[in-house]
């Protein structure tokens, strides 16, 4: 019998590779929920990991979903930074107006919590 991370593994593998839709949904919010159980013990490279994968898994998703993923990471401060830009550029393409607005706070949150705020007074000051 395949051991659990090996059997995720797979699944991972074949809903990347050929998966359908509702797949590929499944397999996003599975890696989802796993990160989100252990973001707060999780150091940069394993945060760049998930960031890899869920990058790849945000292909060719429905809006409706990347607007779930992107409001239950949105309290997160270690949301990966690649999944978090992503997110972005998707819903200032495709997202009605009004949710645009959620997403955008998941990224100011997660660049506020990253960046020093240095560079925020730097901003601030030059303009």
């Amino acid at each position: 019998m395949p051991d659990a991370a090996g059997s995720l593994f797979d699944d991972l593998d074949a809903a990347l590779q050929s998966g359908s839709s509702e797949t590929r949904v499944a397999m996003l919010r599975q890696v989802t929920d796993l990160f989100l159980s252990e973001a707060d013990r999780l150091n940069e490279e394993q945060i760049s990991v998930f960031d890899n994968v869920l990058v790849q898994l945000i292909e060719r998703i429905e809006a409706r979903t990347l607007v779930e993923i992107s409001e239950r990471l949105a309290p997160v401060a270690n949301a990966p930074i690649d999944l978090t830009l992503n997110l972005a550029r998707h819903s200032a393409r495709n997202l009605p107006r009004r949710r645009d607005t959620r997403i955008s706070r998941l990224i100011s949150q997660n660049y506020r919590n990253r960046i020093p705020g240095d560079c925020f007074d730097l901003g601030r000051s030059a303009k």
